[in-house]
């Protein structure tokens, strides 16, 4: 039975572009790699592994043609990070260079988010639960 993902793959037309911004920007820890592949964990022992595949490698690796090299752009990506402090890390990840395609907004169901995106245009949310989650349900009277 399927209980956990143990690594995300982005496929990227720069490989160390986006490996520097990883590392310099989120706060990944890069395990190494080439201008073709690179690995990158955060979170220590256990925590989430992010691989940067060129698309060129990711078109040989899994068949059927489904990266297609030619073409001019790559699918983007969409991602969440759960943080205790929204706030903070939207702070953080600004005075690193990290590009917020929106500001830090509460959403009705208290959820607070941000959205940045990296060189390539995957996107990241920085999200933050309410205080209370879930939320208690909606009694009739």
């Amino acid at each position: 039975m399927l209980d956990h993902v143990s690594a995300l793959v982005l496929s990227v037309r720069d490989v160390p572009k986006c490996a520097a911004f990883y590392r310099d920007v989120v706060g990944f820890h890069h395990d190494g790699g080439d201008e073709h592949e690179a690995y990158l964990t955060i979170g220590g022992p256990g925590g989430m592994a992010l691989a940067l595949l060129s698309v060129r490698a990711l078109d040989q690796l899994v068949p059927g043609g489904r990266f297609r090299p030619a073409d001019s752009s790559v699918r983007s990506t969409f991602f969440a990070i759960f943080v205790g402090d929204a706030a903070h890390e939207c702070a953080r990840l600004r005075d690193r260079g990290a590009r917020f395609v929106s500001e830090l907004v509460t959403r009705p169901d208290g959820w607070q988010a941000a959205f940045f995106e990296d060189p390539e245009g995957n996107v990241w949310e920085v999200a933050q639960k309410p205080n209370v989650w879930p939320p208690a349900p909606a009694t009739t009277s």
